[in-house]
């Protein structure tokens, strides 16, 4: 499930131009897709209503493909309002009003859990707040923050959903990143080291500063929670002092690779259960 929908705009209107097929594997399968008549039995669900429907449905199609009725992200590329006057504050998150017939991340992620949740050996799935990046390759702070804020909605969802329909003995939840983005710290980052974002408090921009508009190789956090989650500790490789003192985190870090380790033993690896029930890890 995601955007790139071929005969629609970055802010959900119809395409007046030629339209684009790269996302939807070429117009071709575009066709088939729309025309119920799939080879391998693909389910086309385009609409807002529908991804709705899909969160509730007793009986969902077993293989669903959400295309939303947007281009290249669900909110973050929509266009902007009127640039701010010289001097005036930085722009404010939702400014502009969100893309109102898309379906948010919290949608999506509910949508997807009730179709896997149908095959009782369990399930996988990778719920990415992708257009955190690419807000920060635009160094664009407002967006940025909108699209933080759908991501973390987006996890609420799944919390409550492994407290009221699953556990944490049966399910094991990590939330982390492929990498940071824009080098983004405080106010005066460009001239003081590790300076730290400046909360402003609740409803107002923080002070940040990008030094980037590309990835960087800082340290990005690490959660997991549930069934495995202390797997994490056997891979710890060392501690960064330095990111320690910065962030007020352990500093103890992990490689990348060590992500899919954990979940390949928790899927075909022997059963491992916590001796105290769930734990948690954070190890940035």
């Amino acid at each position: 499930m995601g955007a790139g929908h071929p005969e629609f705009t970055d802010d959900a209107t119809p395409r007046r131009t030629k339209r684009d097929y790269q996302y939807v594997g070429g117009e071709g399968t575009w066709k088939r897709l729309t025309s119920g008549k799939h080879p391998a039995g693909w389910f086309l669900v385009q609409a807002k209503s529908q991804f709705e429907s899909l969160t509730r449905d007793p009986q969902p199609p077993q293989k669903v493909l959400g295309v939303a009725r947007v281009a290249t992200t669900l909110q973050q590329a929509r266009s902007k309002g009127l640039p701010p006057p010289p001097g005036s504050p930085a722009p404010q998150p939702f400014a502009r009003r969100p893309n109102p017939n898309v379906p948010t991340l919290e949608t999506m992620t509910a949508a997807a859990v009730n179709s896997l949740a149908q095959n009782r050996k369990g399930f996988y799935l990778m719920i990415e707040g992708g257009a955190v990046d690419w807000a920060n390759h635009a160094r664009q702070e407002d967006r940025m923050v909108e699209e933080q804020i759908d991501f973390m909605k987006a996890l609420d969802w799944v919390v409550q959903w492994v407290e009221t329909k699953s556990s944490w003995r049966d399910t094991l939840v990590i939330v982390t990143a492929d990498h940071e983005c824009g080098m983004l710290w405080g106010p005066d980052s460009d001239s003081v080291a590790f300076d730290k974002i400046v909360d402003r408090g609740k409803g107002k921009m923080p002070d940040m500063r990008h030094n980037s508009g590309g990835h960087t190789n800082s340290l990005v956090p690490l959660y997991a929670r549930g069934q495995g989650a202390e797997r994490f500790f056997r891979y710890i490789i060392s501690t960064d002092t330095s990111a320690a003192a910065a962030w007020g985190v352990t500093g103890q870090y992990v490689d990348n690779t060590s992500v899919f380790a954990v979940m390949k033993a928790e899927i075909v690896g022997k059963p491992h259960r916590a001796t105290a029930g769930a734990s948690t890890v954070r190890a940035p």
